[in-house]
């Protein structure tokens, strides 16, 4: 067991995130006895979404926004910031932290180039939200762009080259209901679970996105995208992990 990563879980109606140390080197078959996971800490509070970037935690917590410290397999709660409202999927790149809240006020840019004194840089209007009630969206950040998976409303482009000012620049009509979204060199893979399709959309031009094509998934409800394959996880355990091999973006095909 050569490396160490930290892997963050939560569940839809967990009250507590679950901290988890994970010993994730490369591994094949043969080597299925050296890999394991180890329950590393238990940090209070219903948890809608988490990111970790370097030797910080984010969580969402209710309306808070909660910045844990990592040091090892030690755990220590440094700040938290009230946000606009709950918490549903966060980015990070950098000094800045990107959330999805359900909200008014649904966009929010956090500046966390102080861990210990995290401080709002931007608000921005205009994604749908359901006050009192859990939206389903996804967030991916990529280069000078945030793709958001938000619902009823389809995909929405946000240009963060601005962290200051945050802009809607592209968009794409959703069906019924988009869940969830990653993105691969010029394409977007959207999760429409009412559907149980997969959208994938060309954003080589992100103010003019396009659909491709779309496949089949038995009820997915997130991705993520690593190579060549897209895994998802579903909303039907007999079902287990779906994986869609995208070598060719316009030919998906389940694995």
């Amino acid at each position: 067991m050569n490396s160490k990563n930290l892997l963050l879980c939560r569940g839809i109606s967990a009250v507590a995130v679950v901290l988890v140390l994970l010993l994730t080197p490369a591994i094949s078959y043969s080597q299925l006895e050296d890999y394991s996971i180890e329950h590393a800490a238990h940090i209070g509070g219903q948890t809608q979404c988490a990111v970790v970037q370097g030797n910080y935690a984010y969580l969402a917590q209710g309306d808070y926004l909660t910045i844990l410290e990592i040091n090892g397999t030690e755990f220590r709660q440094i700040s938290t910031l009230l946000l606009q409202g709950q918490g549903i999927d966060f980015a990070i790149s950098g000094n800045y932290l990107y959330c999805y809240v359900n909200s008014d006020t649904c966009f929010q840019v956090i500046d966390v180039s102080d861990p210990l004194n995290p401080v709002i840089a931007a608000n921005m209007t205009g994604l749908p939200t359901s006050k009192g009630f859990i939206v389903r969206a996804g967030l991916f950040l990529t280069g000078d762009y945030v793709y958001a998976a938000t619902g009823t409303e389809g995909l929405k482009i946000i240009d963060i080259s601005n962290p200051f000012n945050p802009l809607v620049v592209g968009s794409y009509k959703a069906i019924t209901e988009f869940k969830d979204v990653a993105v691969s060199g010029n394409y977007a893979f959207v999760v429409d679970g009412n559907m149980e399709r997969v959208h994938v959309i060309d954003v080589s031009v992100p103010s003019n996105p396009i659909k491709k094509t779309d496949t089949y998934v038995p009820r997915p409800e997130d991705i993520a995208v690593q190579g060549n394959y897209a895994y998802f996880a579903v909303s039907k355990p007999s079902f287990g992990l779906q994986i869609l091999n995208i070598t060719n973006p316009l030919n998906p095909t389940l694995a």
